[in-house]
């Protein structure tokens, strides 16, 4: 036996006589789009293309010229860059970059791409700076520290960003691209754009009980490019209603400077929610208990409801869980409702503020007529041109019947928001005595209505908060309305002054009465 038999068995170097092509590429990059205007990528270009004079290498293509952040390798330019020099077709040796940080700042991750390129495909990754072409011992371990330190001042940079951004989220404005319906006009500003009346209609409508579908059919009738997909997020955003949510705050919400396009009970009820200050979930209205989930204990519960027997009704906070049946809350809450008619002094006033609600209101039909009115006129317009450009060969039928049906669908929308417009107020003389009437004899109505009219007094007089106090068998409301609260207020004062006693802002109801937290208001 020969040690000769053995040498089939042996193995050879891959890097030796594996002689690294001359060619290379250079690679630029910025990381932001204002980047690209102030002479940064002619400069990276200039002192990569010196490089490959002095080291005598022939650049075959330059990649990037762009904005990609470095942040992560998955970059289109870079990943188009690294496919063509590891294509052995193309010959390339040396990857040409201004700095390491332009090729990446991602740390571990460029530190494996460099030792893939150089160990795999016998491909270089070079600086500007590099005066020698020469493998050295060293080369490695200082490309990597130099990728390290490339991360490492990423994560600096980024960590700085991120709180100022927080600082600038907890002052209440908003950071970067505003959502849709909002334009910024400067550093601290925000303005309505002509997507933000779409999206307070879709909010409107939604309040109302209408489906997406139906809202995206009406919105884009109208004009909105508002997709299927993005409908939805855009009405679970608090930002329409001034309140601002963001990663960065960690779970928490601030007030935002910029103006709300719609209020937080709107914003909460499209939401299925109640005001953030109750922690509770109301239960199934029931025309038996028109005052459940109005109705709030003063233990700081709410009352729900529920049968006995199939015929008992019965209220119960489900804090402190106090039971009654409903007609000593009931007989109770309509000596409440007694006490709100009107003085008569404020009798003229009253009318002459439902003229001006009247007028507006005429008003606002008149000019929502006119713009429906013409939208549909500019549809059927367009249609008669698709029909035209079909009946002369100069459309296919697919498109015709495609664009055809979606004009009429427009069409057919817009009409029905147009017949839906039939309120008139050309004469209003029956609606302010009507008016008149409901306001004077609110417990009467309550007592004798169904549970949509009881609900609608409830919530006109007291925004569907009313308190009921166990102990006392009385009533607080904290959000009564103001103007009515200011003329039963006066003529509570004067009977007051009848029976010699001193008046006082607060009607005691305890028992029958309201005892509100009211701000001053005046005419």
């Amino acid at each position: 036996m020969e040690n000769s038999d053995f040498k089939k068995f042996t193995k050879h170097s891959k890097s030796k006589n594996n002689v690294r092509h001359n060619n290379a590429v250079i690679y630029t990059r910025v990381s932001t789009s204002m980047q690209e205007s102030n002479f940064s990528l002619e400069t990276q270009l200039t002192k990569c293309k010196l490089c490959a004079v002095s080291n005598k290498l022939n650049v075959v293509r330059e990649f990037g010229g762009t904005y990609e952040s470095a942040k992560s390798d998955d970059r289109i330019h870079f990943q188009e860059m690294l496919n063509f020099v590891k294509n052995k077709k193309n010959k390339i040796g040396y990857i040409i970059v201004y700095d390491y940080s332009r090729f990446s700042r991602s740390g571990i991750g460029g530190i494996s791409i460099v030792d893939d390129l150089k160990q795999n495909h016998n491909i270089k990754v070079i600086d500007s700076s590099t005066t020698s072409i020469q493998d050295n011992v060293s080369d490695d371990t200082l490309a990597w520290m130099k990728l390290v330190f490339a991360n490492s001042e990423n994560q600096t940079r980024r960590k700085k960003i991120i709180d100022g951004s927080v600082r600038r989220l907890e002052s209440g404005y908003w950071c970067g691209v505003p959502p849709k319906g909002y334009t910024k006009v400067d550093k601290y500003t925000l303005r309505f754009n002509e997507e933000a009346e779409f999206i307070k209609k879709a909010f409107e409508m939604k309040s109302n009980g209408k489906s997406n579908t139906v809202i995206l059919k009406v919105i884009r009738s109208l004009g909105s490019k508002i997709t299927k997909s993005r409908l939805p997020k855009y009405l679970a955003d608090p930002f329409y209603c001034g309140i601002i949510v963001n990663k960065h705050l960690d779970g928490r919400y601030v007030e935002g400077k910029h103006e709300p396009l719609v209020s937080k009970e709107l914003f909460l009820r499209v939401n299925n929610n109640e005001p953030l200050s109750k922690k509770y979930e109301t239960s199934k209205v029931n025309e038996k208990r028109p005052l459940q989930g109005d109705l709030n204990c003063s233990c700081g519960g709410v009352y729900t409801g529920y049968i006995k027997k199939g015929r008992y009704h019965y209220y119960k906070c489900n804090s402190c869980n106090h039971n009654t049946s409903v007609k000593p809350i009931h007989d109770s809450f309509e000596d409440l409702l007694s006490k709100y008619t009107f003085d008569k002094r404020f009798i003229n006033l009253f009318k002459k503020q439902l003229k001006y609600t009247f007028d507006y209101i005429e008003k606002e039909n008149i000019n929502n007529r006119a713009e429906l009115s013409s939208k549909i006129s500019k549809h059927k317009s367009d249609l008669k041109t698709v029909q035209l450009k079909y009946a002369t060969d100069k459309l296919n039928e697919e498109i015709f019947q495609n664009v055809s049906t979606q004009i009429k669908d427009d069409i057919s929308t817009l009409e029905d928001e147009l017949s839906n417009i039939t309120f008139s107020l050309s004469n209003y003389t029956h609606y302010v005595d009507n008016s008149l009437e409901i306001v004077n004899d609110f417990r009467g109505l309550w007592e004798n209505g169904d549970i949509n009219t009881k609900k609608d007094i409830q919530n006109i007089l007291f925004s569907n908060q009313i308190e009921f106090n166990p102990q006392k068998e009385g009533y607080r409301t904290p959000k009564e309305n103001l103007v009515i609260s200011m003329m039963t207020r006066v003529k509570t004062k004067k009977k007051a002054r009848k029976r010699g006693e001193k008046p006082t802002d607060s009607r005691s109801v305890l028992k029958a009465g309201i005892e509100p937290a009211l701000r001053r208001i005046g005419f």
